[in-house]
């Protein structure tokens, strides 16, 4: 009964609800820099940070560290590049999640961590923790 396609729903519904809200943004900077921000609402991950890398250097920059749970950070500006973002739990130096992406000049993306720990069907002694990344760009409201 954990798995009920109704408790499923409601569990993704503060998800869906957030990603919106972050969704609004300013819009009257279309032509700055680009901007990004984290928003966290993990169950199991109390903090995580997030850092970047261009591949101008072997050096990760740290945009945010330590953005605790159901917390947004402010927005992080920067030149329009391709990035490797790097979504690491505060205090860890391994990686949860790794992803490429392109940031383009006078945009403001939001991206949501989100995840939790899960029991893995094969043993349900088994728990895993999981944090997924969802991107979203900002638009007028």
């Amino acid at each position: 009964m954990n798995n009920h396609p109704f408790r499923r729903l409601l569990r993704l519904l503060p998800v869906a609800i957030a990603m919106v809200v972050a969704a609004c943004g300013n819009s009257d900077d279309l032509h700055g820099p680009a901007h990004v921000r984290l928003l966290n609402l993990s169950s199991y991950y109390t903090s995580i940070d997030l850092l970047s890398n261009n591949g101008d250097t072997d050096v990760d920059k740290t945009l945010f560290t330590g953005v605790t749970e159901r917390n947004i950070t402010n927005y992080a500006s920067f030149k329009a590049d391709s990035f490797t973002f790097k979504y690491r739990k505060t205090g860890v130096t391994s990686d949860l999640l790794v992803s490429n992406t392109t940031v383009a000049d006078g945009t403001h993306t939001t991206y949501v961590g989100y995840g939790a720990l899960t029991t893995s069907r094969s043993s349900r002694s088994a728990k895993t923790a999981t944090i997924r990344i969802r991107a979203t760009p900002a638009s007028r409201c």
